[in-house]
């Protein structure tokens, strides 16, 4: 599965930098029942940091409005520092039994010190996808939450994210 707003792979090239403490919300579709078992993305440029708090990504399931985490990794303070221009990826703690349906990749970025911040390949129309169009429930492509050392758990309503203009392209595998 890959985002529902985005083309294949090559779509994904182009970068933006992850900034520390924020969490970055993607969404996916799944067409059919699967076995999940983590998050791929494109790695523009290798980040350059040390790690502190929570550094990794999440699945959570959607309705009416609220994620609920059902899958999550392992703290990983290395996650980012993946060699650029190549596809990274990350497996949850455990494999997850998916429905076909809507569901949104959280990824976490936090350091400490900073040489280089982790550039992530993005999709290049995001933001008219998740300024103008009107979904119900405060629902949005992609998002964001700023000042966090940790993703949400359990839950988080999607009218406390924000409509983020740049989407980081993610796959499930």
């Amino acid at each position: 599965a890959q985002n529902i707003d985005g083309a294949g792979l090559a779509d994904g090239t182009n970068g933006s930098a992850m900034v520390d403490g924020r969490v970055y919300f993607s969404a996916v579709y799944l067409d059919k029942a699967q076995t999940v078992t983590g998050v791929k993305w494109y790695q523009v440029t290798a980040g350059s940091y040390t790690g502190d708090a929570y550094n990794g990504v999440a699945l959570y399931s959607y309705s009416g409005g609220t994620l609920t985490q059902v899958a999550v990794s392992t703290n990983d303070a290395n996650i980012w520092t993946a060699t650029g221009g190549t596809i990274a990826s990350k497996a949850f703690s455990s494999t997850y039994a998916a429905t076909a349906g809507l569901y949104f990749v959280a990824m976490l970025y936090n350091n400490s010190a900073q040489t280089t911040a982790p550039v992530l390949g993005i999709i290049g129309a995001a933001s008219s996808i998740n300024t103008v169009t009107d979904f119900t429930n405060s629902a949005k492509t992609s998002g964001l939450i700023s000042s966090q050392t940790a993703l949400p758990s359990p839950t988080q309503a999607m009218s406390g994210i924000s409509a983020a203009s740049t989407e980081f392209k993610t796959f499930l595998y």
